[in-house]
């Protein structure tokens, strides 16, 4: 438990306030009047510390809903479900509340490295989303040591691609982990390596996107990298 968290507020409060408060000043001096002093460089360096930002806020918010849900904290304000005592509090809509608990629940149940990369900005917000709701999918039909390499390989990925490509990633090896699971994946999957190509878009050069390939049960391949 962290150090003054016992008999009085929790020391994240404050930094979490503080957070804000900055966030908010920050605002201010961008504004329609002010924001034309800012250079390209400024904008440019602005705009990747509001994604870390928002990356580091993301995972403080689904450690923070996983630990309410963990208490039961719906029941004690009346609500049948943490998505919906989280949709009353934060008024969301009920199935972007719904989806918050399933991540924050992932996250912090087995997905521990895709929690870590999302506070260490490694991933964006929804690039963890997208994670999370693969790994959840491929969660039933995996061995640990499956789950723990689809994870670590939509990691490595991960950070060269966007939510919808994890998406697809996902959908490969949840077909390669559960041939039967849908029409057709058995041809699609004949044994348990999946390779799709075509997932990255091709740069402004028009070179050919890269291939990602995963082999289960074995010693996953380098990918290469976009640079960026």
């Amino acid at each position: 438990m962290t150090v003054g968290a016992v008999g009085g507020v929790h020391p994240a409060v404050a930094l979490m306030a503080n957070a804000v408060d900055d966030a908010r000043k920050a605002a201010g001096m961008l504004g329609a009047d002010e924001v034309w002093t800012a250079t390209a460089g400024d904008l440019i360096t602005l705009l990747r510390a509001q994604s870390r930002l928002e990356s580091a806020t993301a995972a403080v918010g689904h450690a923070l809903v996983r630990e309410a849900d963990v208490r039961g904290l719906a029941a004690e304000h009346g609500q049948h479900s943490t998505g919906a005592w989280l949709a009353q509090l934060l008024t969301l809509h009920p199935g972007e509340a719904s989806s918050r608990v399933k991540t924050a629940d992932l996250l912090a149940r087995k997905a521990t490295d895709t929690a870590a990369a999302l506070a260490a900005g490694k991933i964006n917000a929804s690039q963890a989303r997208a994670a999370a709701a693969a790994l959840r999918k491929i969660e039933p039909h995996a061995s640990a040591a499956e789950f723990t390499q689809a994870q670590e390989f939509l990691l490595r990925e991960g950070a060269g691609l966007h939510a919808g490509h994890i998406t697809r990633l996902g959908r490969h090896i949840e077909a390669v982990l559960d041939p039967d699971g849908e029409p057709e994946r058995a041809e699609r999957a004949p044994s348990r390596s999946v390779s799709s190509s075509g997932l990255a878009d091709p740069d402004r050069r028009g070179r050919a996107p890269r291939r990602h390939c995963l082999t289960l049960g074995g010693p996953a391949p380098t990918a290469r990298r976009n640079s960026h």
